[in-house]
């Protein structure tokens, strides 16, 4: 079952040490309850695949953002955009089992990455947040119900996202969130996981 908080890094947040910081969360008692999507646009793969290689056997899923290569190499799944490879491609060049999830600002893009295959979307931005303004307005709470209705995959919605929001996208059907800002911009990143955590059910 796909957890139902997906954690997305930002190296802008996440200090000197990316890799440290995650190794923080990973050590607290809330794992595996969560998921992990690496996404470092600015990084060179071959740095992006050291930092994956240097987490080591993880308690949470991770998904890497586009990589399929670094996937394959560290054994992981594979995040992507609307602009990345079809997912039945995708699918093909990674062993059984990987999960691959997809990001998606429309209704259409949401459809198109359920019948390709996608393991659960990412839908939004519901909410407005610095991180996602290049998509576009928020899309809103009736359009992520709208893609619940529609999928019979799990949907994440994203943007603009802390404790007080979650209540708001499951009633919309949401399976869960992916936060960015919600974690890495918080004092105490294990404490802000942990009552993120206590606000969504379980994933069993």
């Amino acid at each position: 079952m796909v957890p139902r908080l997906l954690v997305v890094t930002d190296p802008a947040l996440m200090g000197d040490d990316p890799v440290g910081a995650v190794r923080d969360l990973l050590n607290a008692s809330v794992a595996p309850s969560w998921m992990l999507q690496w996404r470092d646009k600015a990084t060179p793969v071959r740095e992006t695949y050291a930092r994956l290689l240097a987490l080591g056997r993880a308690p949470v899923p991770i998904v890497v953002n586009d990589r399929v290569d670094v996937a394959l190499a560290v054994q992981c799944g594979v995040h992507l955009t609307e602009a990345s490879l079809p997912t039945r491609v995708v699918r093909s060049l990674l062993p059984e089992g990987a999960w691959i999830g997809r990001s998606t600002h429309s209704l259409d893009a949401a459809v198109r990455a359920e019948a390709e295959g996608a393991d659960y979307v990412v839908f939004g931005p519901i909410f407005d947040t610095p991180s996602k303004r290049s998509y576009g307005a928020p899309v809103g709470l009736q359009a992520l119900g709208e893609a619940t209705r529609s999928l019979r995959i799990p949907i994440l919605a994203i943007g603009g996202i802390g404790r007080d929001e979650i209540p708001l996208c499951l009633g919309a059907g949401a399976h869960g969130v992916a936060l960015i800002r919600a974690v890495w911009a918080a004092e105490d990143r294990k404490v802000a996981l942990t009552n993120l955590l206590t606000a969504l059910p379980s994933s069993t």
